[in-house]
């Protein structure tokens, strides 16, 4: 018996008080038990899904390519700079038990990781946004088919005139939702999309038309928090281009002045817009950014 099933069983006998000395009855199976308890279970972890996790953390910490000894041992013999993610598609080699290990958690990787949008030059277009060619609406042409997304972005926004009759509207309305490209948008980074700032987090690794003050923004599909940002970046990205010298900007999201008020990790999902926003208020010029609660906002 593994380790894992060694474990679940002594988790299941204490549930149950079940010992050597007095049998119990388990009136419902384990497999139930670890259900979220949204789903009619009590939200207990599964020895092996819980080792996977672990696993995987490793995966991540090899993905964002922290240094030290042992990342750069696994590198040189194992990943010979390639990604993780592409290696553990692969069937697993000969190897050691430890890389065998890194890979079976690294299959949860895909399931997790996004890309958060700097200059689009490492981002395949049509795989790394998701399986964009394979819900193509009709085939995509060879000149196409190694589009970046830098191809597609201009000036700080999405330019989809080259690909736009291959995708389905909501897909274009999705696109268009992402931030992309501008002055301070960082590298293009992999974040993990199941968490609220872009870092692993261990327990979520188991298994827009916005209409401001003087102006409208087709903003696609997103999030709320999402939208007030790009409704702060393009109001004040507006008043700058005007000429205005001195600016108060009253936000209803309190959320969203934390975020550009504070310094914020480079892992975060919505940084390039925090961070542009944040380019936008440094420069010189007399602007505050203040919160109001919405019923006396506009």
């Amino acid at each position: 018996m593994s380790i894992c099933n060694t474990l679940d069983r002594l988790n299941r006998n204490f549930l149950w008080r079940h010992t050597e000395e007095k049998k119990k009855i388990h009136l419902v199976k384990w497999d139930t038990v670890c259900k979220p308890k949204c789903y009619g279970g009590l939200g207990l972890k599964k020895s092996s899904c819980v080792n996977q996790a672990l696993l995987a953390k490793t995966g991540w910490r090899l993905l964002q390519k922290e240094q030290g000894l042992w990342a750069e041992a696994l590198n040189k013999k194992y990943l010979k700079d390639d990604c993780i993610m592409q290696k553990s598609t692969l069937p697993f080699s000969a190897s050691s038990n430890t890389w065998k290990g890194i890979l079976y958690g690294a299959q949860l990787l895909p399931n997790g990781v996004k890309w958060r949008i700097g200059p689009g030059t490492e981002i395949s277009f049509w795989t790394d946004l998701g399986a964009l060619s394979d819900i193509a609406l009709k085939p995509i042409p060879s000149h196409l088919q190694s589009l970046r997304v830098c191809d597609v972005v201009y000036d700080g926004g999405w330019d989809l005139r080259m690909v736009k009759k291959f995708l389905p509207e909501d897909v274009k309305l999705k696109i268009l939702s992402m931030h992309a490209g501008g002055i301070r948008s960082g590298d293009d980074t992999t974040i993990w999309k199941l968490s609220h700032n872009g870092l692993f987090v261990l327990k979520e690794s188991f298994g827009m038309i916005e209409w401001l003050n003087g102006f409208s923004a087709k903003l696609g599909i997103g999030q709320v928090l999402e939208a007030e940002l790009w409704g702060l970046l393009k109001g004040i990205e507006m008043a700058w281009q005007h000429g205005c010298n001195s600016l108060e900007v009253e936000v209803d999201s309190l959320v969203a002045v934390k975020l550009v008020l504070s310094v914020i990790h480079h892992l975060h999902p919505l940084y390039s817009l925090i961070a542009n926003c944040q380019e936008f208020l440094s420069r010189n010029w007399n602007v505050s950014l203040i919160h109001v609660y919405r019923e006396f906002s506009g």
